[in-house]
């Protein structure tokens, strides 16, 4: 996935080294997509500071954490959590549904 993150800087130096028309043909993408992942960054992260995790089996487990502030109620989503012991660059996605706790996940 670290190797994605390269396409960013390839983007950038094809922009500011190519002729005119090509700056916008890759500008506006690269804006749009530096934009969503400054309101991701910004707007939809949220820490959460206890969370009890439930082996389901071998293959899946159950995650139950109260909801931080600006979180909303989900009825059917996904996240994506950063698990500081597996790695502190990776997100693992996780399906999320109401809790029968009130304000939980």
């Amino acid at each position: 996935k670290g190797l994605h993150f390269l396409s960013i800087i390839w983007g950038a130096a094809l922009m500011c080294h190519a002729p005119a028309r090509i700056f916008w043909v890759i500008g506006i993408p690269f804006f749009i997509y530096a934009a969503d992942k400054m309101m991701e960054g910004f707007l939809k992260t949220h820490l959460v500071e206890s969370a009890h995790f439930q082996r389901l089996g071998d293959t899946s487990c159950l995650i139950s954490f109260a909801n931080p502030p600006g979180f909303g109620r989900q009825n059917s989503a996904y996240v994506y959590l950063m698990l500081p012991w597996l790695s502190r660059y990776q997100f693992h996605a996780f399906t999320v549904f109401p809790d029968i706790k009130a304000n939980h996940s």
